[in-house]
């Protein structure tokens, strides 16, 4: 059971790593992630993922993206604010993130997932034997804790079964998200073609008026 709770937690790690590199976006390991909890509240945790996902558990604390993108607009948050963003494994998160980073300079990251969360709050547990791991993940219609981790596919389910119960999409489920993801992606891809292009055309301009 340690190998196998070994190789999980290194093919976690290894995915997490790979879709968060595919962002300009500062990336943010859930051990770090708690550390800063313990030295300042000037966070904000963001889940990007579905409502299917968020019913099964939350990271405690954390914000839907509506919750939170309605907040951004109304001006409610201090200066100083740090916003981390999180789905599964970092990728979707990354999109999301990619949308504030110049919105937010330099207070904008990408978490890397729920699922590597799972991994480091029982890192946390064995160490300092608090608190209990499931504590850090919530029911958000009850607010209870619970051990649901929703993975999005059975290819991200690297929870540690013996304290987390991960869920996932059916296959056919699963593949109607991936292709809602893409869209996304291909969006956000776009999105940034457009702003090199115009950061181009900015320069050239400049250019221009000192010639």
């Amino acid at each position: 059971m340690i190998e196998d709770s070994n190789q999980r937690r290194e093919q976690c790690q290894k995915q997490a790593k790979l879709c968060q590199s595919k962002f300009n976006v500062p990336a943010l390991s859930s051990h770090e992630w708690l550390q800063q909890q313990e030295t300042s509240s000037d966070w904000i945790l963001v889940d990007v993922r579905t409502a299917p996902e968020r019913r099964v558990s939350m990271i405690r604390g954390a914000k839907t993206l509506a919750e939170f993108d309605q907040e951004w607009r109304a001006g409610t948050f201090p200066p100083s604010t740090k916003v981390a963003f999180y789905c599964t494994i970092g990728y979707r998160s990354g999109i999301h993130a990619s949308k504030y980073v110049r919105r937010l300079e330099g207070r904008v990251y990408n978490l890397d997932g729920i699922v590597a969360f799972s991994q480091a709050v029982v890192d946390r547990f064995m160490t300092h034997r608090t608190p209990n791991p499931s504590d850090w993940l919530i029911d958000p219609h009850s607010g209870a804790p619970t051990n649901g981790v929703h993975t999005f596919g059975a290819l991200w389910n690297f929870v540690d079964t013996e304290i987390f119960l991960g869920v996932y999409y059916s296959r056919p489920a699963l593949l109607v998200r991936m292709l809602q993801v893409g869209f996304s992606a291909s969006g956000h891809h776009a999105r940034e073609g457009l702003y090199f292009l115009k950061r181009i055309a900015s320069r050239r301009k400049s250019r221009h008026k000192h010639s």
